[in-house]
């Protein structure tokens, strides 16, 4: 009996407590629906930012967090993925952002396949997929200039790198590849004129690329500036390492001598001068180089 008239107490309080946790809060919370999915406006503000995450930890795995840093809470609105060393690039006049990323087949490996994902700035959503060729499109860490815009946006230009360069021209309004285009010795792309862009090349011209249409494109080379090589006065020296290189551009010589000598080279122009000397071939030998300079 006393055990039951136990229970019977703590029951009553277990109510009593119960009753007075209702009178607090009469009104149950409503339902919520779930996943609840909101709509971003078609044109983002200038407050909000692209905040790009390669995920080294791991790559088929980035993202990129859309992030609304004028906000004074709910600092982000939204997510996508950017897949292995992936680029991001919001269209300014489309309503869409452009992904260029690239997937295996068995996540680590396997077959190969680069695209550009197209997503819904509104909703984020994918609305479709353009498949780039080759499998060579370059993996780089967030290199800005390795994916842009030409032709009022409606042309990508995606560079390429295998080692070998090259730039793969894709129409966004049809969702179809016009072209490849070889950049020997040139890297990344500069958008320049209503349907063209630049290169930076390694000799040092840079390449000048237009398009006339689709499939049609002129390459174009800038001559070098010379002035520089020649008709220094007295006045108007350059420094030695720029004078030194002038001299021995025309030159060959062993890359041992980058690799036994490297740590020498910021002692001055007479112990480099001196190794210069040891590897350049007999005919074109001259004694006590820094003599000339």
């Amino acid at each position: 009996m006393q055990r039951i008239a136990r229970g019977a107490v703590i029951a009553a309080l277990i109510m009593s407590t119960s009753a007075a946790g209702a009178a607090d809060f009469p009104q149950p919370l409503p339902e919520e629906p779930v996943p609840t999915v909101l709509e971003l406006p078609e044109r983002y503000p200038d407050s909000w930012v692209f905040v790009h995450d390669l995920h080294f930890n791991s790559l088929p795995d980035g993202r990129a967090a859309i992030v609304d840093v004028g906000a004074e809470h709910s600092h982000v609105r939204g997510q996508i993925p950017v897949a292995q060393f992936g680029n991001i690039l919001p269209s300014t006049t489309r309503g869409e952002i452009y992904v260029g990323e690239t997937f295996l087949s068995r996540l680590t490996r396997g077959e190969r396949t680069d695209v550009i994902t197209i997503w819904d700035t509104k909703t984020l959503a994918p609305k479709d997929e353009i498949v780039l060729p080759g499998g060579k499109r370059g993996l780089f860490v967030t290199l800005r200039n390795s994916l842009q815009l030409t032709n009022d946006e409606k042309w990508a230009l995606v560079f390429n790198f295998t080692p070998g360069s090259s730039v793969t021209v894709v129409d966004l309004e049809s969702r179809k590849i016009l072209s490849d285009i070889d950049l020997p010795g040139c890297s990344l792309v500069y958008p320049t004129g209503p349907r063209g862009f630049t290169s930076l090349c390694a000799d040092p011209r840079p390449a000048r690329i237009a398009g006339a249409g689709a499939g049609t494109w002129s390459w174009r080379r800038r001559r070098p500036d010379r002035t520089a090589d020649h008709g220094q006065s007295a006045g108007s020296r350059r420094p030695d390492a720029v004078r030194l290189l002038a001299l021995l551009r025309d030159r060959r010589f062993s890359v041992q001598l980058l690799r036994r000598h490297g740590e020498q080279l910021p002692a001055g122009d007479r112990n480099v001068a001196d190794h210069l000397d040891r590897y350049v071939p007999e005919p074109r030998r001259q004694s006590r180089l820094y003599h000339q300079l």
